[in-house]
Protein backbone atom coordinates (compact mmCIF):
# COMPACT_ATOMS: atom_id res chain seq x y z
CA UNK A 1 0.00 0.00 0.00
CA UNK A 2 0.79 3.68 0.07
CA UNK A 3 3.39 4.89 2.75
CA UNK A 4 2.20 7.91 4.74
CA UNK A 5 3.82 10.33 6.68
CA UNK A 6 0.25 11.29 8.66
CA UNK A 7 0.63 11.11 12.42
CA UNK A 8 -1.57 7.95 13.32
CA UNK A 9 -4.45 10.38 14.89
CA UNK A 10 -4.64 12.36 11.87
CA UNK A 11 -4.26 9.24 9.28
CA UNK A 12 -7.51 7.80 11.39
CA UNK A 13 -9.30 10.73 11.14
CA UNK A 14 -8.88 10.97 7.65
CA UNK A 15 -9.52 7.09 7.23
CA UNK A 16 -13.05 7.39 9.10
CA UNK A 17 -14.32 10.07 6.51
CA UNK A 18 -12.70 7.40 3.78
CA UNK A 19 -10.17 9.86 2.60
CA UNK A 20 -7.06 7.12 2.94
CA UNK A 21 -4.38 10.07 0.34
CA UNK A 22 -1.90 11.92 1.97
CA UNK A 23 -2.82 15.40 2.47
CA UNK A 24 0.57 17.07 2.36
CA UNK A 25 4.15 15.19 3.15
CA UNK A 26 4.72 18.11 5.81
CA UNK A 27 1.34 16.46 7.33
CA UNK A 28 1.83 16.53 11.34
CA UNK A 29 4.62 18.71 11.04
CA UNK A 30 4.56 22.43 12.03
CA UNK A 31 5.90 25.80 10.59
CA UNK A 32 6.11 29.06 12.28
CA UNK A 33 2.84 29.92 11.67
CA UNK A 34 0.57 26.68 12.54
CA UNK A 35 1.52 26.60 16.61
CA UNK A 36 -0.59 30.54 16.01
CA UNK A 37 -2.98 29.27 14.28
CA UNK A 38 -3.75 26.26 16.11
CA UNK A 39 -4.23 28.39 19.10
CA UNK A 40 -6.54 30.84 17.21
CA UNK A 41 -8.59 28.28 16.39
CA UNK A 42 -8.79 26.58 19.58
CA UNK A 43 -9.21 29.85 21.15
CA UNK A 44 -12.45 30.26 18.72
CA UNK A 45 -13.94 26.98 19.39
CA UNK A 46 -13.77 27.82 22.99
CA UNK A 47 -15.52 31.05 22.55
CA UNK A 48 -18.24 29.01 20.20
CA UNK A 49 -18.60 26.94 23.54
CA UNK A 50 -18.75 29.55 25.62
CA UNK A 51 -21.59 31.29 23.77
CA UNK A 52 -23.71 28.14 22.74
CA UNK A 53 -23.33 25.82 25.79
CA UNK A 54 -22.48 23.05 23.40
CA UNK A 55 -19.65 22.47 20.43
CA UNK A 56 -20.26 19.63 17.66
CA UNK A 57 -16.92 18.77 17.39
CA UNK A 58 -18.16 16.17 14.51
CA UNK A 59 -19.56 19.09 13.16
CA UNK A 60 -16.08 20.83 13.26
CA UNK A 61 -14.59 17.84 11.84
CA UNK A 62 -16.91 17.55 8.38
CA UNK A 63 -15.76 20.51 7.78
CA UNK A 64 -12.56 20.23 7.94
CA UNK A 65 -13.02 16.83 6.06
CA UNK A 66 -15.05 18.34 3.49
CA UNK A 67 -12.42 20.97 2.45
CA UNK A 68 -9.65 17.74 2.28
CA UNK A 69 -11.75 16.50 -0.05
CA UNK A 70 -12.26 19.65 -1.87
CA UNK A 71 -8.69 19.98 -2.31
CA UNK A 72 -8.63 16.88 -3.66
CA UNK A 73 -10.71 17.34 -5.88
CA UNK A 74 -9.32 20.31 -7.63
CA UNK A 75 -5.32 19.21 -7.54
CA UNK A 76 -4.80 19.75 -11.92
CA UNK A 77 -4.19 16.35 -13.46
CA UNK A 78 -0.17 15.92 -14.54
CA UNK A 79 0.39 15.92 -18.49
CA UNK A 80 3.83 13.49 -18.29
CA UNK A 81 5.17 13.87 -21.70
CA UNK A 82 7.81 11.69 -22.96
CA UNK A 83 9.86 12.06 -26.08
CA UNK A 84 9.15 7.38 -26.23
CA UNK A 85 5.64 7.95 -25.25
CA UNK A 86 2.70 8.54 -28.60
CA UNK A 87 0.19 10.75 -28.14
CA UNK A 88 -2.28 7.96 -27.75
CA UNK A 89 -0.14 6.81 -24.22
CA UNK A 90 -0.33 10.32 -22.99
CA UNK A 91 -3.44 10.43 -23.06
CA UNK A 92 -4.19 7.10 -21.70
CA UNK A 93 -1.74 8.53 -18.58
CA UNK A 94 -4.03 11.56 -18.53
CA UNK A 95 -7.00 9.31 -18.43
CA UNK A 96 -5.38 6.82 -16.10
CA UNK A 97 -5.59 9.86 -13.37
CA UNK A 98 -8.87 10.72 -13.76
CA UNK A 99 -10.21 7.42 -13.84
CA UNK A 100 -8.07 6.64 -10.32
CA UNK A 101 -9.70 10.35 -8.98
CA UNK A 102 -12.94 9.15 -9.85
CA UNK A 103 -12.56 5.91 -8.34
CA UNK A 104 -11.84 7.18 -5.11
CA UNK A 105 -15.56 7.94 -4.49
CA UNK A 106 -16.23 11.51 -4.27
CA UNK A 107 -18.93 11.20 -7.01
CA UNK A 108 -17.47 13.47 -9.69
CA UNK A 109 -16.81 11.99 -13.34
CA UNK A 110 -13.54 13.11 -13.93
CA UNK A 111 -13.11 10.95 -16.94
CA UNK A 112 -16.24 12.03 -18.50
CA UNK A 113 -14.85 15.57 -18.01
CA UNK A 114 -11.77 15.02 -19.15
CA UNK A 115 -12.90 13.11 -22.67
CA UNK A 116 -15.51 16.02 -23.52
CA UNK A 117 -12.75 18.96 -22.96
CA UNK A 118 -10.29 16.47 -25.14
CA UNK A 119 -12.77 16.32 -27.70
CA UNK A 120 -13.53 19.89 -27.64
CA UNK A 121 -9.94 20.86 -27.84
CA UNK A 122 -9.46 18.78 -30.62
CA UNK A 123 -12.53 20.40 -32.59
CA UNK A 124 -11.06 23.78 -31.60
CA UNK A 125 -7.89 22.39 -33.34
CA UNK A 126 -9.86 21.39 -36.69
Amino acid sequence: GERTWWPPATQKVLSDHGLMRMLASEGGRTSRGSMQLMMDYIELLNQLHKNNGTLDLLACECFWIAKAKDYFERRPFILSIDPLWGVRRAIRHLLSQAQNRQNEGTGSKFVGSLMQHMVGAKLDVL
